[in-house]
């Protein structure tokens, strides 16, 4: 990525132009008051910039806004921990919950926080958006909660966490009148990958990057769902301003399928290293998603006029320019 931070290139403020001129109905969005969670993240941060270049009023929520300040100037930091009750009182028209915990080593250090950090957590900002009249609440879920879950593992803490997640917001739909959506992301990629994401992916661009060959701790055969970071924003602010009420959506492509091991190939191609594989030690084989084939059904999306605009190959080269 070079010395200059990757939100600071053009290449990436052409990306957040072409992105917000991709989403329908993307004026609707200009002068409205929106809070986005976990803003420091790998989606958050590019759906903040997405809703500032649609002249949205961006409210950024995170653990630390020092550092919110820093990366999103014409943005309005707030303090915001999943653990914690909510310090901030402030009206917005809509609330994008994307703060959680989504990375397999901590399903392995704290799979306790993870679960009641997602319920306690998206509950409280439920019922901040009841009393605060919030017009749309949208929660960012996963495809993780789909297949056979095994309750009676500390892994499921995710996938649980989320499913509950969705369901909170069922229930304040239908007890409380709040207007609720649902976007389950697939596996989504791009710049902005934090030091600390220790995901199947992120640690792939991470060695290619830094012009290392991609290691493999599994054969690969895990057929998944992948998009690239654009077309998950602008699938989710598609979802915001058109999906219908109470209904989850997939956000994900049907032409953007591919296994793991030939995801660690096309990143190594576009970077010019080598894939390896090395046999998992004990405390990385708990912390690999046990789903052996997560598609997502983009059906939903169609329906509301959404289409990708990025194939895998062309994401892994945005993600390598960024």
């Amino acid at each position: 990525m070079g010395d200059i931070e990757y939100y600071r290139k053009s290449e990436y403020s052409s990306s957040i132009r072409d992105t917000a001129l991709s989403v329908q109905k993307g004026n609707q969005l200009r002068g409205r008051k929106a809070l986005v969670t976990g803003a420091s993240g790998l989606v958050g941060s590019y759906l903040s910039d997405v809703l500032m270049e649609l002249e949205s009023i961006v409210y950024v929520a995170g653990r630390n806004t020092e550092k919110l300040q820093t990366r999103f100037p014409g943005a309005h930091p707030l303090t915001y921990d999943l653990s914690s009750e909510i310090m901030f009182n402030e009206s917005f028209d809509y609330i994008i919950h994307c703060a959680g915990y989504g990375h397999p080593r901590a399903f392995v250090d704290d799979p306790e926080g993870i679960l009641l950090n997602s319920v306690l957590g998206t509950k409280r900002l439920l019922g901040y958006a009841e009393e605060h009249n919030v017009k749309r609440f949208l929660y960012i879920s996963s495809g993780e909660v789909y297949g056979d879950i095994d309750s009676m593992t500390s892994r499921a803490c995710y996938p649980l966490g989320k499913q509950a997640g969705e369901n909170l917001c069922a229930i304040y739909k239908d007890k409380h009148q709040l207007d609720t959506v649902v976007a389950r992301l697939c596996h989504t990629f791009g710049p902005g990958i934090s030091d600390n994401d220790n995901r199947a992916t992120a640690q792939f661009f991470r060695a290619a990057l830094a012009n290392k060959d991609i290691i493999l701790k599994s054969k690969g055969e895990q057929l998944r769902s992948y998009l690239y970071v654009a077309d998950s924003v602008s699938a989710i602010l598609t979802v915001l301003l058109s999906g219908e009420s109470g209904k989850a959506y997939d956000i994900a492509s049907d032409e953007c399928v591919i296994t793991i091991a030939n995801l660690a190939r096309t990143i190594a191609e576009v970077a010019g290293v080598e894939v390896r594989f090395e046999i998992p030690n004990e405390d990385e084989k708990r912390q690999q998603s046990p789903i052996s084939k997560q598609v997502l059904n983009g059906d939903s999306l169609r329906e509301l006029k959404w289409a990708y605009r990025y194939s895998i190959d062309e994401g892994c080269r945005e993600t390598m320019i960024l």
